[in-house]
């Protein structure tokens, strides 16, 4: 189909869409044949991170990602963030607050409806002096505009109708430490029983008690993924998210 054919049938839904009684129902197969394509996209090598990480499951990670994307959307139309503030990052918390108080400003809420991801491909994988980072792509079939609250008038250039949508999400991860247990043991110079997390003073004798080997934990790393970053938007339009 040609770009003059592919405007025209635009312009037709267009005005369909204008119609009274129209509430954004599900678009004929004729329009939905002009929708723009997804850009194809392609899973990165992840061999050095699990060498890092033998835990590790590209799988796992992409459905928690998926589940994620979806707590970020309700939060947004909920204009609350505290749902999610624990697996995003400190400058993403800001930054999304700042959206959110443009929103009330502006009189806006954003919707998020009929939601199919297509496809979820990890499609970057970065290694730096103190953080790794992942970038995971979505893309998604779904109804999103942002209406205003006042007038019930959505904002220019959003409908009601089905896009393809893509986002990168972008995460940032720090290898953290493990605390050790606390454990209740003997102290190895006078007998008390004591309460010992890695290396503790006995309160009786005074002596430095330290738990060795695997009794104490240490050495052991922890991994957490915190989502950093939102890009994207309508395939064939600008990014909404900025």
């Amino acid at each position: 189909m040609g770009y003059l054919e592919n405007f025209l049938m635009r312009i037709m839904w267009n005005e369909f869409e204008k119609l009274d009684g129209y509430s954004g129902g599900d678009e004929p197969l004729w329009i939905q044949w002009t929708r723009p394509s997804y850009p194809k996209v392609e899973e990165t090598d992840l061999a050095r991170l699990i060498v890092k990480d033998s835990n590790f499951s590209p799988e796992r990670f992409v459905d928690d990602v998926e589940q994620l994307f979806l707590r970020v959307t309700q939060a947004e139309e909920n204009n609350d963030l505290n749902s999610i503030q624990p697996y995003i990052t400190t400058s993403l918390y800001g930054r999304l607050q700042k959206r959110l108080r443009d929103y009330k400003k502006s009189h806006e809420k954003p919707v998020y409806k009929r939601m199919t991801i297509s496809n979820a491909v990890i499609t970057d994988y970065e290694e730096k002096q103190y953080s790794d980072y992942l970038e995971v792509t979505l893309q998604i079939l779904m109804v999103h505009y942002v209406i205003n609250c006042d007038t019930g008038k959505l904002r220019w250039k959003h409908s009601k109708r089905l896009e393809r949508f893509q986002y990168q999400m972008e995460f940032v991860c720090r290898e953290i430490e493990q605390m050790p247990k606390k454990r209740r043991i003997h102290c190895p110079h006078c007998g008390a029983t004591i309460v010992v997390q890695g290396q503790v003073k006995c309160p009786y004798c005074k002596s430095i008690v330290t738990m060795q080997g695997s009794q104490s934990g240490q050495g052991k790393q922890r991994w957490k993924w915190l989502l950093n970053d939102i890009s994207g938007g309508r395939c064939e339009s600008d990014s909404i998210w900025g």
